[in-house]
Order: C-alpha cells, then sequence, then structure tokens
C-alpha cells in the first residue's frame, strides 16, 4: 500500500523508490543504536617513510538487521535531520576513544564531527569527560570538521572549538 501511495504522489518510480528507501532507513535507524548494529572501523595513518603507524581515523558502519550494509552517505544525513547524529557521534567518539588506548601513546585518533554536533553546547565537556575516562591526551585527538561546520549556531561552534583547542584537541 505505502508504495503505490507513494508512487501516486511523486509520479516517478525511480524518485518512490529512493523516497521508500529513505523511509525505511529513517525507521531502521530508529532502533540501531540500542540494536548494537553500528560498528567503528579504523583507517590506519601511516608515516610513508619510515612505515610507522601514526594513528588513525575512525569511521562508522551500519549493518542494519533489516536492510544490510547501509552506507555511511545514506544514514548520516538522515541522523542529522532527526537529530540521532549526536547519539552516534557520542558512540563513535567513545569507541575512538577506547580502542586508542591500546594504540602506541604518541598515536592519534580522527573523528568526524557533524555540524549539530558541534552546535551543541558542551561538546567539548563530553569530549573531555571521554577523554579522561580513557585516560587520552588531548593531543591524541583529532577533531575533523566539514566546511559546512559553522554554517548554523556559528557563535555556539566557535565556542566549543575555542574550548576543544584550548583543551589541545588538534
Amino acid at each position: 500500500w505505502f508504495e503505490t501511495k507513494l508512487l501516486s504522489l511523486v509520479g516517478d518510480e525511480a524518485q518512490a523508490e529512493r523516497l521508500h528507501r529513505a523511509h525505511a532507513v529513517e525507521n531502521a535507524l530508529r532502533s540501531a543504536l540500542s540494536e548494537r548494529e553500528f560498528e567503528v572501523v579504523y583507517q590506519p595513518q601511516i608515516d610513508m617513510e619510515s612505515g610507522n603507524f601514526l594513528g588513525a581515523e575512525a569511521l562508522i558502519r551500519w549493518h542494519s538487521a533489516k536492510l544490510g550494509l547501509v552506507p555511511p552517505d545514506e544514514f548520516i544525513p538522515l541522523a542529522e535531520s532527526n537529530g540521532s547524529i549526536v547519539a552516534l557521534g557520542r558512540f563513535v567518539l567513545e569507541e575512538a576513544c577506547r580502542a586508542a588506548t591500546g594504540w602506541r601513546a604518541d598515536a592519534t585518533v580522527s573523528i568526524n564531527v557533524s555540524p549539530i554536533q558541534l552546535g551543541t553546547r558542551g561538546f567539548a565537556r563530553l569530549v573531555d569527560q571521554t577523554l579522561k575516562s580513557h585516560g587520552l591526551t588531548a593531543q591524541r585527538l583529532v577533531v575533523e570538521l566539514t566546511e559546512t561546520a559553522m554554517v548554523e549556531n556559528r557563535e555556539t561552534c566557535l565556542d566549543e572549538l575555542s574550548a576543544l583547542r584550548a583543551m589541545g584537541v588538534q
């Protein structure tokens, strides 16, 4: 019924299929974190001259029980639009710090931060608490931002960035 109604509204089968998929992903996303369907994988960063491990970038992956592997470019925008990106970001931060405790003492861990997270008051405090709970120095964390990260909530974003920099986060 849903597919038929959707097709009658949009009039284009491909568009109806995209909307149906987005609806299914959004519905599955609501319970995915509590169902432990997300995992963090790490892309190593290696010094090309010495071959030494410098650190890694933490990347989130979603293995949905209903939909299979859902790519980040499909679920991240939905998570940003429905607000679940804050919980996902907290999960990635926690997992990345936990993993980094087993690496070389000077190795860094990089996380991607959504504009929504950065625009949330208390983000820097969350980072500080998470680092301390895992015994990591702030210098071991690299926060990667997109160019659009400060479009909305500019003042809050700048405040949180200043607090992170003052802690020593890169």
